[in-house]
């Protein structure tokens, strides 16, 4: 049997017998998605194959009824619109990718938009010649 274990990273590392089990099933659960235990989701973040412990954080996921068709956030960061978790090395990615998302494995697209702005001081106003 694998024990779903609430994962705490000063306990994980130390004594595992001591995380709190949150539910115990009979086979390995998915890295390809949340879990869903007891109405509340979580993500994966440790796996122990000797002790058959996989490790979860708590996640918090909107549903996609509750999202706008088009989800745009003006930041310099990749922000997922389900779960908020925010990819500070997203100018590691290419500029349009649909991928999942580190943080809840939700799929999202994302499109970079580059934009450039100028600042344009006088130096010398053009001689007027009349006649």
């Amino acid at each position: 049997m694998w024990k779903i274990v609430l994962y705490d990273i000063n306990i994980y590392w130390n004594d595992k017998s001591k995380l709190a089990v949150l539910k115990e099933v009979p086979n390995e659960p998915s890295k390809e998605s949340l879990l869903d235990i007891e109405g509340n989701k979580f993500k994966w973040c440790a796996i122990d194959h000797e002790t058959k412990l996989f490790a979860v954080k708590p996640v918090s996921i909107t549903d996609e009824d509750d999202l706008d068709e088009i989800y745009e956030t003006d930041e310099e960061d990749w922000t997922c619109p389900f779960c908020g978790y925010v990819d500070h090395d997203a100018f590691e990615c290419p500029d349009n990718e649909e991928r999942n998302c580190p943080g809840c494995q939700s799929v999202v697209e994302h499109e970079r938009v580059v934009t450039y702005s100028y600042v344009v001081t006088p130096v010398k106003k053009a001689k007027v010649q009349q006649y």
